[in-house]
Order: C-alpha cells, then sequence, then structure tokens
C-alpha cells in the first residue's frame, strides 16, 4: 500500500511521477526529468553532482555543467513541490557534494517494490507456504508495466540494472508459471508462459509446461500445435530444432500417452 501524499515514481515502463494516484505534472525540461530518473535509478546511493553532470552534459565543460545542473535541480524542486505532496521536507537533497533522493519524505519508488515483492517470494517459497508466494509474485508481476526507462535506452547508467531487472522479471514469472501448474490453475499457468516467452521466446522448458498445461485441460490439439510454434521459435532465433524433451513430449502427446 502506497501511503497518502507519497510521491511516487514510476520507472518499469514508460516514466511517470504520481502523487495519491495522480500525474504531478513536471516542467518540460527534459534536464530536469534525468536527473530525477538517474537519482531514482541510482535510490541506494548518493550520486555526486560530477557523475551527474557526466551522464547529462557529457560533452560540456565541468563548470557550465555545474550551472546547467543546479538550474535542472531548481526546476525539479520546484515542480515536485507544486503539487498535493508538498510538505516541509525537500524532495531532492544536497549533501557533501551528491544529490540522492529524500526516502523520509515519502518517496515511492516502484523499482524497490518489485524488488521487494520477488524477494518476498522467493522467501515464502523457502518457507513452503506457496500460496503467499504466488501471490507475492503475482504482485511483482504486476509493477513491473516494462523494462527500466525505455525513453533512456541508450544511457550507460541504465544499461546494467536495465539487465538486472529483466533478469529478475523473467525469474519470477518463470516462478509464477511453476506455481500456477502445481495449484491446478492450468490457464493461468499458460497466460504467464506466454508473457515469458514473448520476452525469451527460446525457453523450452517453459514451451514443455504450456504443452502439459493444455493436456491437462483436456487440449492436446492445442498442445500439438503449441510445439509448432516452439519448433518456429527455436528455428527462428538460434537455428536449432527442439531438444530431445521437447520432442519426446510431442511424441506423448500424438500417441495419446499421459503427460
Amino acid at each position: 500500500m502506497i501511503p497518502r501524499n507519497a510521491l511516487e515514481i514510476r520507472c518499469l515502463g514508460p516514466f511517470e511521477v504520481l502523487c495519491s494516484g495522480e500525474p504531478v505534472p513536471l516542467h518540460r525540461h527534459s534536464r530536469a526529468q534525468m536527473v530525477l530518473k538517474l537519482l531514482a535509478v541510482h535510490r541506494s546511493a548518493p550520486v555526486q553532482r560530477e557523475q551527474l553532470v557526466d551522464a547529462i552534459w557529457p560533452n560540456v565543460p565541468l563548470a557550465a555543467g555545474l550551472d546547467s545542473l543546479n538550474t535542472a535541480v531548481s526546476t525539479l524542486r520546484r515542480d515536485l513541490c507544486g503539487g498535493s505532496c508538498s510538505g516541509t521536507a525537500p524532495f531532492v537533497l544536497f549533501r557533501d557534494g551528491c544529490y540522492m533522493l529524500n526516502r523520509a519524505a515519502g518517496t515511492v519508488i516502484d523499482i524497490d517494490r518489485f524488488e521487494r515483492w520477488a524477494s518476498e517470494g522467493r522467501r515464502l517459497e523457502q518457507a513452503q507456504d506457496a500460496a503467499m508466494a504466488l501471490s507475492a509474485y503475482e504482485r511483482a508481476v504486476s509493477l513491473y508495466r516494462g523494462d527500466l526507462l525505455p525513453g533512456e535506452l541508450y544511457c550507460d547508467w541504465t544499461v546494467m540494472e536495465r539487465e538486472r531487472l529483466l533478469s529478475m522479471y523473467l525469474t519470477v514469472l518463470g516462478r509464477l508459471v511453476q506455481l500456477y501448474v502445481d495449484a491446478g490453475r492450468y490457464a493461468q499457468a499458460i497466460d504467464s508462459g506466454f508473457q515469458l516467452l514473448g520476452r525469451d521466446p527460446c525457453r523450452e522448458d517453459i514451451h514443455r509446461i504450456i504443452m502439459r498445461c493444455y493436456c491437462f485441460m483436456g487440449q492436446r490439439s492445442r498442445a500439438l500445435r503449441h510445439y509448432e510454434i516452439s519448433a518456429e521459435a527455436l528455428h527462428a532465433q538460434l537455428g536449432l530444432a527442439p531438444d530431445d524433451a521437447l520432442q519426446e513430449l510431442h511424441a506423448s502427446i500424438g500417441r495419446g500417452e499421459p503427460v
């Protein structure tokens, strides 16, 4: 639950800033928004102002870059303090030559929430509480609206974090698929499986799960059709045929054997 009047920063998928669920109108000054994005990505540690200048104004002399940074931060502070989220504490702090988001002021970042629910799902699985683990993973997946800051796709400071979060998302989806199967929720397992395959179409383990789920639902013809889909994906992406396990499953389904 997000506290009322908290400043919510969404970086997974389209960049958004909200207060009490309503969009915060940000100045068109793109560099001010860039400062906020960079501070959100580096949310766990202060960011040196020289690092901000190097990331946002890479071809500008340092002195001019620092002046531009001061202007951008001033614009950003005015934007963030102008709405219903405004309070006595500033949302952006400057200490010892570094900028940081003031988490004590009620700043909520979707990356943190996604990671928290993914971690909670793992903890609950280890505690053998499958039902609550499934619920935690569902929350994590709902927060992943898309890859990290797609508008800053080629910025060096987003690349590694984007890949890390995507890897975590795919792992969560994989666990969610298996938990749905274990719970007999085959249609949802198939849906989540296709969600995963949309990002990683060569996951043969997920193709096998989807085929089995179709069989469990009495839809063997769809299972056989999915084998063709998997074979096409593997050929197109890797130039390979399905592995032995996938081929054997296909043959068993075709013979009407239990899967």
